[in-house]
């Protein structure tokens, strides 16, 4: 028995195309992560080195090593950026025509999503490619690599550790809890208010002649007014769960710190001094991946949001195959039972119609409005699909 075939998804695959470009941006970033060592083992070693010794040699060789690690983390980071900023510009090439045929056919089709939104959407989930949330989560193996030191240095450091990144990762849950119902809400009130003005743009004369500009200007204020109330309650609600996580990063430097002198005075910290403050920076380190993401949670609502109504509007409105070639038209125009309606609709206007012209025939199609002939003129040229006969 064959198993039954998951539907494609072109988002999706799409991203799996980019797939090289995240693994090299995550080993960059993983690499410039750990080089964030180097100015906590400068400070070890001038502590410990230069001034025992009172070594010039030393301490320029040292520094020498810092400026080294410095550069090289930079140019890790630009890298990272260059190589998602290459991804971004793949992605476009391979989904913007497709984007901009599925709006054009719902246009046609007289379905959602034939306006300007798609392309909005589309923008969002290239741009979050180069966006701090998404090089955050690459910086994630290198918080566990932070925490497997500290659990190195220490085990009840390192307890303390982990205690601080699960309560991190329920914070972070709390922010996607209390923050998605209303920028979600905000942003659908946002493009609804978009598109009222766009509407109310393209019948300018009709609102200024029948007066009605003012009244008009109230509900899109209105509209407007509704969008800023939710996105300020999410915001609201965000804000204080980034200053939160912020605040548990920064006591647990301290906490490690302070903990690691309490062991040290009960003679259960054999690794000295020295080792006490790498747990201290190591602790908060390990916590900085999720405080970026935190602090980032609307880039995250936002793109998923949009890869959500992309995904809809594709599924909707599947790419055409490619369709058989044919010879040159030669004029000749063959209507078989002919039965159509409007697009989505099943009642149809035109029924059983059929007819033959030949190169150089004229046909007049007379009747009141609403009768169908602009239905027949759509039909002829292809805008609209059969319910069933054949045009040729």
């Amino acid at each position: 028995m064959t198993p039954p075939q998951t539907p494609s998804n072109e988002l999706r695959d799409a991203l799996q195309v980019l797939r090289p470009y995240f693994i090299r941006a995550a080993w960059f970033s993983i690499t410039a992560g750990l080089l964030m060592l180097a100015p906590t083992g400068y400070m070890l070693e001038v502590y410990d080195r230069v001034v025992n010794s009172r070594s010039h040699t030393t301490l320029i060789m040292l520094t020498v090593l810092v400026l080294v690690a410095f550069v090289v983390m930079e140019v890790l980071d630009w890298a990272r950026t260059a190589i998602m900023h290459e991804a971004g510009l793949l992605l476009d090439r391979k989904m913007t025509p497709r984007i901009f045929a599925a709006i054009f056919e719902a246009n046609l089709k007289k379905v959602p999503g034939g306006s300007g939104q798609p392309l909005a959407d589309f923008r969002t989930l290239r741009d979050f490619l180069q966006t701090p949330v998404l090089l955050a989560m690459f910086e994630v193996p290198v918080a566990l690599v932070f925490l497997v030191l500290v659990f190195a240095i220490h085990p009840v450091l390192g307890w303390v550790s982990l205690a601080g990144a699960v309560v991190q990762t329920f914070l972070a849950w709390l922010t996607e809890r209390s923050t998605k119902p209303p920028l979600a809400e905000a942003n659908r009130t946002a493009i609804a208010a978009q598109a009222y003005a766009d509407a109310t743009l393209r019948n300018a004369e009709v609102v200024e002649s029948m007066g009605m500009l003012r009244d008009i200007h109230r509900r899109w204020i209105q509209k407007q007014r509704e969008f800023l109330s939710l996105q300020a309650k999410a915001s609201e609600a965000a804000g204080g769960f980034q200053a939160t996580t912020k605040l548990i990063q920064q006591l647990l430097g301290s906490m490690v710190l302070g903990l690691g002198a309490w062991l040290t005075l009960r003679n259960d910290f054999p690794a000295g001094g020295g080792m006490m403050i790498v747990a201290s920076v190591l602790g908060g380190r390990v916590l900085a991946p999720l405080v970026q993401i935190v602090s980032q949670w609307r880039a995250v609502v936002n793109v998923r949001d949009a890869w959500a109504r992309l995904n809809e509007l594709l599924t909707q409105l599947p790419q055409k195959p490619d369709s058989m070639p044919l010879p040159p038209p030669r004029g000749h125009v063959v209507v078989e039972n002919l039965v159509a309606g409007a697009p989505g609709s099943a009642t149809p206007i035109i029924r059983s119609a059929a007819f033959t012209l030949q190169p150089g025939d004229v046909l007049a199609v007379v009747g009141p409005s609403a009768s169908g002939k602009t239905t027949l003129a759509r039909l002829l040229v292809g805008l609209w699909p059969a319910l069933s006969g054949k045009v040729r």
